[in-house]
């Protein structure tokens, strides 16, 4: 990340040109708004690559050659592209790429590559929140403050007086920017052995310190290591009494070095109860761990650079224009809804219409996207609209559109991309009822993952026919197609919550395949493929039975008039119905949100309920069923007659109302 920081501000200051080219899906358009907004003041030039497929292209490669640029910087594409990688060098143009996928193959060689994908593959994020971490850093870069070497500090100690008591520990981070420089870390032999609950809350034991450096050694060092450089600490007045009075026991030297305490900058920037490390780190979802000297001093850092850096107005004006745009990328890209990207979602999709763009706000209108229902609306109207150009095979309408910054510009492209985007909806109908007929004629609907070749199917609808597979029927999806006159097949797969990317691994059969773990491509040979298909359906059958029943929801806090002291999970549904859920349903939905990939809506189970009434209601059905003296009105599909049963259901909010939807049932015997 340091390094195309440091790239790109080179090349603002030399005034040279910066080329931005993404995918032309929505998740590849908001990552090069995202990039465009925070390279404002900078010479840049937009580009969006591919047709149908993803990639960048030979039209794209020279198309961005041609505008001279000295540093390429590409968004939610080019961790496989080879050839791009290869031009750019040749012409001794610096090649940064931000990307989220799994490289197809070897990855391509570039001066920076920061990619979620291979960094921290269980962590899955959208292209554009790769891309906002890396306009976040550049923005902050141009702080006055921000580079200016400063070193994150923490001790533990045996107890809390500087005159009783001594430093078992030191540990510190030195930083510049978001570069880590260096570290030190050290413990120090104390004069006797601590005590079982010194040892109990430090994770030091007097086996460790038996082996320490001597103390004045580690002192001495420290302090030629921290020099004058500008110290930061949690609870300052702590650990510098305890360091001042060591450096005057054993050195002859007073600390003298100029202190941040990030516990008033907490104090008077955030709402909280507590305000102890361990709370903000729970707080800002910092990872590291817990009551050792370096991470703490690590988490200080941290915390230190979201106080004073991430909070500041001009960086908060930044994320709230820039948020909302990750967000709705997240949303766009099968991505799973959990960790930051379920965070992005939940906080700041809602944010979208504050995003201050032209084309966004004129977008918004346009499409008659409503606060009420806004994921529904950009799922269905926005989303699919502006990937329509990409999947028509005409990418720049898409651009066109974004950068548009009046009516007069917007207008003809807006036109354009209505007219495609039709005829992709009347193709999309027509194609996704002949694949519908083939799932249920040929038994795929049986299958753990539905996998199925289209030869007719057009490459554009190739995609959103696998998504809408996964989504209708909950399963895994592969959709092939065969370019013409061609000896391999091509596919798109989606996961519904299914690990794509692993799956391939293990079924071998010779397939290339890349992307992430909800959606990913594949090309593989026609004579390998029916082969592969076998395995794949074998890999999810095994993988079927091993399931094991759901765990808790994360982030679900119960209360004690909880049944059993808390909510009861059991096989088949995740959480029993009890009297807490039927007063509290609202709370702990808003909790599980948003639903969507990864992140499912919960099942409940409900034990010996009574069914007393049925009413039809156009295909549905409207049963109400009873149990202690409490009614549940429930939708379902058919009539599942009278008596006791024992139910499994799912909840979803929809405006104010809760509307209870019926999965299976089993009747009780007599």
């Amino acid at each position: 990340m340091s390094k195309a920081v440091d790239m790109l501000k080179d090349a603002v200051r030399k005034g040279e040109r910066i080329a931005l080219i993404s995918d032309s899906d929505v998740d590849g358009l908001s990552s090069l708004l995202i990039l465009d907004n925070a390279l404002r003041e900078a010479n840049t030039s937009l580009f969006v690559c591919g047709g149908p497929s993803h990639g960048i292209n030979p039209p794209d490669i020279k198309a961005v050659l041609e505008s001279e640029p000295r540093v390429v910087v590409t968004a939610d594409v080019g961790i496989s592209e080879h050839a791009a990688a290869a031009a750019f060098r040749e012409r001794g143009i610096k090649f940064i790429i931000t990307d989220h996928h799994y490289p197809c193959g070897k990855t391509a060689p570039a001066d920076a590559i920061i990619d979620s994908c291979l960094a921290n593959p269980s962590a899955e994020m959208a292209g554009c929140t790769v891309a906002f971490c890396l306009g976040a850093s550049y923005r902050l870069s141009m702080k006055e403050d921000f580079d200016g070497i400063k070193i994150a500090c923490d001790i533990e100690t045996t107890g809390l007086s500087p005159s009783q008591n001594e430093i078992i520990e030191i540990g510190a981070v030195k930083f510049s920017g978001v570069k880590v420089i260096d570290r030190f870390s050290s413990l120090l032999k104390p004069s006797s052995h601590i005590s079982a609950e010194i040892s109990a809350l430090t994770g030091i034991s007097n086996l460790e310190l038996e082996g320490a450096p001597d103390r004045v050694e580690v002192l001495r060092c420290f302090r030629e290591w921290i020099g004058d450089e500008t110290l930061i600490f949690h609870n300052a007045p702590f650990d510098t009494s305890f360091i001042d009075s060591e450096f005057r026991k054993y050195l002859g030297y007073s600390l003298s070095n100029a202190m941040i305490d990030t516990l008033p900058m907490s104090r008077s920037a955030l709402p909280l109860q507590s305000h102890k490390l361990e709370s903000l780190k729970d707080y800002f979802g910092i990872k590291a761990a817990a009551h050792r000297a370096l991470p703490d001093a690590e988490t200080a850092g941290k915390l230190y650079m979201i106080l004073a850096h991430f909070r500041s107005p001009a960086f908060r004006v930044f994320a709230e224009q820039n948020l909302p745009l990750a967000a709705l990328g997240t949303l766009s890209d099968n991505i799973a809804l959990k960790g930051i990207s379920r965070a992005l979602v939940k906080k700041h999709l809602s944010g979208i219409f504050d995003v201050r763009r032209y084309s966004i706000k004129t977008l918004l209108k346009k499409l008659d996207i409503s606060k009420k229902n806004l994921r529904r609306d950009l799922t269905l109207k926005l989303i699919p609209f502006l990937n329509t150009p990409k999947r028509m095979g005409l990418p720049h309408l898409a651009l066109d559109i974004l950068k548009a910054d009046s009516r007069k510009n917007i207008s003809k492209a807006f036109g354009r991309v209505k007219e495609l985007n039709d005829r992709r909806q009347s193709e999309m109908r027509i194609s996704f009822a002949e694949i519908l007929t083939r799932i249920h004629g040929d038994g795929l609907i049986k299958n753990p993952v539905i996998m199925l070749k289209a030869e007719k199917l057009p490459e554009g609808l190739r995609g959103p026919t696998a998504s809408r597979i996964s989504q209708m029927f909950g399963k895994p999806s592969v959709v092939f197609t065969r370019p013409a006159n061609a000896d391999f097949w091509t596919a798109s797969a989606r996961g519904a919550g299914h690990d794509m990317l692993e799956a391939f691994r293990n079924c071998g059969g010779g397939a290339e395949f890349g992307g992430h773990p909800g959606a990913c491509g594949i090309r593989i040979n026609s004579a390998k493929l029916d082969k592969f298909i076998e395995d794949c359906g074998d890999y999810f059958k095994k993988q079927n039975a091993r399931k094991t029943p759901p765990a808790p929801p994360s982030g679900v806090t119960t209360g004690k008039n909880v049944r059993r002291g808390g909510l009861s999970f059991r096989s088949g549904a995740d959480v029993i119905w009890d009297d807490w859920l039927n007063k509290n349903i609202k709370k702990f939905l808003e909790i599980l949100e948003p639903f969507g990939n990864g992140n499912p809506l919960p099942l409940f189970s409900g034990e010996g309920m009574t069914c007393v009434s049925a009413a039809q209601k156009g295909k549905k059905f409207l049963i109400r069923l009873k149990k202690n003296d409490k009614l549940l009105s429930i939708i379902t599909n058919e009539d599942p007659g009278r008596g006791v049963m024992d139910v499994v259901f799912t909840a979803l909010r929809r405006k104010k109302k809760i509307i209870f939807f019926l999965k299976s049932w089993k009747k009780k015997e007599g």
